[in-house]
C-alpha cells in the first residue's frame, strides 16, 4: 500500500461521469441463454441496484440483486493519468475480480473495451452505455471472437430512477466472516516510514478517519482511509476467493485511481496475514499485511517490505485502530 496525503484532482475530465449512476434503482434485464453458439433466446428478470461514489468520485460500486440474492458487483476507478474509467466485475459465483474492460465516455455514450476467456476461448468484452443524459440509462455487454470484427450482444439492462432504497445488505451462506469485526467507522492513528528499504528511522504520523462495509453478501468488503480533514488517501477492497478459501486484498490509492497488485491469504486465531509481489520505486519486493486484536476494541494493521525474497522485512506502515463515536 503506497499513498501520499492529497486529493483527487476534482478538475479532472472525465472523473464525474458515472455520477448519473448514483443512487437506486429499479432494472429490466435481457441475457442470452448461450453465448458464441448462434443462440437467440433470451431470458428476462427484474432487480435492484444501488450505485455509491468512493474515493471521492474517482470511484464507485454498484450492486445488483434480485429475488434470489446478489447477482453481482461493478467496481470502477479513474485513472488520473489516462483520463479513462477501469471497470471490473465480481461474481458471487467465485468472488474474483474479472479482467477489466477500459475506456470513456463521449458526449454520454460511454464505450469501454477488454480481453476475457469465455467457455475456454478468448473473447473481446465491450460495455457500452447510452441514455445517460436523459434519465433512462441502458447498459449493454457484447463479445467479440474475431478480435472486434464481428459483434454479439448478450446482455442488456434498462434503469429505472427508485424513490426508496433498495434491499439492505443480507450475507450470503458461502462468504467467510473475517473481516466482520471491521465493519463500521474507525479512528486511525497512523504510523508511516518515509525512506522504506533506506535504513532510515524517520516516521510520519497523522490522524485519520476510515469506513468499512461489506458488498456481495460478504464475499467482498472495502474500506476508505480519509485524513483528519476528510480528504479521501486511498481504499482497500477486500475479495473473498471461493474456490482456494483465501483473501485477496487490493490497494487502489487516491493519488492515480490504480488497482496495485494483490496480496493473498487468511486468518488464523484472530491474526491475518496477506503476502504478495509488488514494485517499490522500480525495485521488486515481497509485501506482507498483518492483521492483530481483531477481537479487541483496537485493531492494529501493518504493512513490512521485503527486498530479499523473504527472508527480512521491515515494517513500514502502522495503522491502530479505536471505534469511532456516533
Amino acid at each position: 500500500m503506497n499513498a501520499a496525503v492529497q486529493s483527487p484532482i476534482d478538475s479532472a475530465e472525465g472523473l464525474h461521469d458515472f455520477d448519473f449512476l448514483h443512487g437506486h434503482w429499479r432494472v429490466h434485464n435481457r441475457r442470452l441463454l448461450e453465448r458464441l453458439k448462434g443462440c437467440t433466446e433470451w431470458e428476462s428478470f427484474d432487480g435492484t441496484q444501488y450505485c455509491m461514489p468512493l474515493l471521492g468520485g474517482m470511484g464507485n460500486t454498484d450492486e445488483l440483486r434480485n429475488d434470489g440474492g446478489p447477482v453481482g458487483i461493478s467496481l470502477r476507478f479513474f485513472d488520473l493519468q489516462a483520463r479513462q474509467w477501469a471497470i471490473y466485475w465480481v461474481s458471487p459465483r467465485d468472488g474474483l475480480l474479472q479482467p477489466p474492460v477500459h475506456g470513456t465516455f463521449i458526449d454520454g455514450t460511454g464505450v469501454f473495451e477488454g480481453r476475457d476467456v469465455h467457455e475456454g476461448r478468448p473473447v473481446r468484452v465491450r460495455y457500452q452505455w447510452s441514455g445517460t443524459r436523459i434519465g433512462a440509462p441502458r447498459w449493454s455487454q457484447a463479445y467479440s471472437a474475431d478480435e472486434g470484427k464481428t459483434w454479439e450482444t448478450n446482455w442488456v439492462m434498462t434503469f429505472t430512477r427508485l424513490d426508496e432504497e433498495v434491499s439492505a445488505y443480507a450475507p450470503l451462506p458461502a462468504a467467510s466472516h473475517d473481516f466482520d469485526f471491521f465493519f463500521g467507522r474507525w479512528t486511525v492513528r497512523n504510523r508511516r516510514l518515509l525512506k522504506p528499504l533506506q535504513g532510515a528511522d524517520l516516521w510520519e504520523h497523522f490522524d485519520g478517519e476510515q469506513v468499512c462495509a461489506p458488498l456481495l453478501g460478504g464475499l467482498v468488503n472495502y474500506d476508505e482511509l480519509r485524513d483528519d480533514q476528510g480528504v479521501p488517501l486511498g481504499l482497500s477492497l477486500h475479495l473473498y476467493d471461493l474456490a482456494a478459501r483465501c483473501w485477496k486484498a487490493y490497494w487502489v490509492s487516491a493519488r492515480d485511481g490504480l488497482l496495485q497488485a494483490p496480496v493473498t491469504g487468511g486468518f488464523d486465531n484472530g491474526t491475518g496475514m496477506l503476502e504478495g509481489t509488488d514494485s517499490f520505486q522500480g525495485r521488486p519486493v515481497r509485501v506482507r499485511y498483518t492483521w492483530s486484536g481483531v477481537h479487541t476494541p483496537t485493531p492494529r494493521w501493518e504493512q513490512a517490505y521485503s527486498a530479499d525474497g523473504g527472508r527480512s522485512w521491515e515494517v513500514n506502515w502502522v495503522m491502530d485502530y479505536g471505534r469511532a463515536e456516533g
